[in-house]
């Protein structure tokens, strides 16, 4: 018996329709990757004209936040568009050096590029930004002064920019990225639930002091009401491995005395990472905290580095306010941390059923 005419044209007619439903995608030998932003040997971004700047600068955009722009202040990484906090340095290498290093894949397709581009979010009004930007991105006449910039979709897709204002132009194309370059939207990770913005830096003194290179040697605790201690690092070969040996004394009229290995390390290592709930706007700050605080907290690098805090009064909800005079930034502290950041000196002397800076020293 011989097959239907009939099943021939309706075999044809689904094979249209199925290939219909799946873009084309351009003919290649070979998968081809491209690279997000193109630098030179010394890392310098070399801009569409050819000419290399170095990166400076950068901003984050998205629905959320806004534009949270990012740039270095005498050296410093800062949130210029956040009270001029201190940023997290060690975040914004990573992001950086994720978008330099990566080569993402090629994914456009022949036709129906805008449907791609609708489908994962890479559409201006629904996508995240990176900016990188140049050493003039702070002057109203640069316009931002443009490096490049990397548009994020969603399931790893991002696309590319160049150019701002009438001259900005976003390429026709869907890349795969392996970076996930979206996870540098997400807030730092405290453990006090806190307001903080990406890539902004979560402690008092941010990560990027120049005083833990060689590692803190003193730290004075001054009162209003005259009292407090001095810790002084000393070396002790009996200190177990990973602690380290701290004198005590609560006037500079006393002699010293070991205080408890354990506690005081943890002690230290919290005033290195005390975490904050949000940054305030200096200005704003009461004269009470600046003037007459309620505590002055000086921390002393074996380098002779130094940062003083000043410390305010904790209030009917058990928050303290905390002036960094290095940085000039200005924090709110949770209740915990609060408490832990004046401890009394039994705290550094007698152990009890737990170390009360284990918390946040991981």
């Amino acid at each position: 018996m011989k097959p239907s005419r009939l099943v021939v044209p309706l075999v044809s007619a689904l094979v249209i329709a199925a290939t219909s439903l799946v873009p084309d995608r351009r003919e290649r030998e070979e998968a081809r990757f491209v690279p997000l932003v193109a630098v030179d040997e010394a890392g310098l971004v070399v801009r569409p004209d050819g000419t290399k700047s170095q990166l400076t600068a950068l901003s984050l955009v998205d629905a959320r936040h806004g534009e949270l722009l990012f740039a270095r202040v005498r050296g410093r990484w800062r949130c210029v568009t956040y009270f001029m906090a201190p940023a997290d340095a060690g975040r914004i290498t990573q992001l950086v050096n994720a978008i330099v290093d990566e080569k993402a894949l090629d994914a456009t397709p022949a036709r129906d590029v805008e449907a791609w581009i609708a489908q994962f979010g890479l559409d201006d009004a629904s996508a995240e930004h990176v900016v990188l930007r140049g050493p003039d991105a702070l002057k109203p006449e640069a316009n931002g002064d443009v490096l490049a910039e990397v548009v994020i979709g969603s399931g790893g897709t991002v696309r590319r920019a160049t150019g701002a204002g009438d001259a900005r132009r976003v390429e026709d194309e869907v890349l795969r990225s392996s970076a996930r370059l979206e996870r540098f939207f997400e807030p730092p990770v405290t453990v006090d639930p806190n307001t903080l913005p990406p890539l902004v830096s979560a402690r008092v003194v941010p990560e990027d002091w120049v005083g833990f290179q060689s590692g803190l040697e003193h730290v004075f605790v001054d009162r209003a009401d005259g009292t407090g201690f001095e810790l002084q690092r000393v070396v002790d070969p009996a200190t177990p491995t990973g602690l380290t040996a701290w004198d005590l004394r609560e006037s500079a009229d006393e002699p010293w005395r070991r205080a408890h290995p354990v506690l005081s390390t943890g002690y230290t290592l919290f005033l290195g990472r005390t975490p904050v709930v949000r940054a305030l706007d200096p200005r704003t700050v009461p004269r009470s905290v600046t003037d007459t605080p309620a505590a002055r907290i000086t921390l002393v690098s074996a380098a002779k580095d130094v940062v003083e805090l000043l410390v305010g009064e904790v209030d009917a909800f058990g928050v303290r306010l905390v002036v960094n005079l290095d940085t000039q930034a200005a924090y709110e502290l949770a209740p915990e941390p609060s408490r832990l950041v004046l401890p009394s000196v039994a705290m550094l002397e007698k152990p009890g059923a737990e170390i009360p800076w284990d918390p946040y020293l991981h």
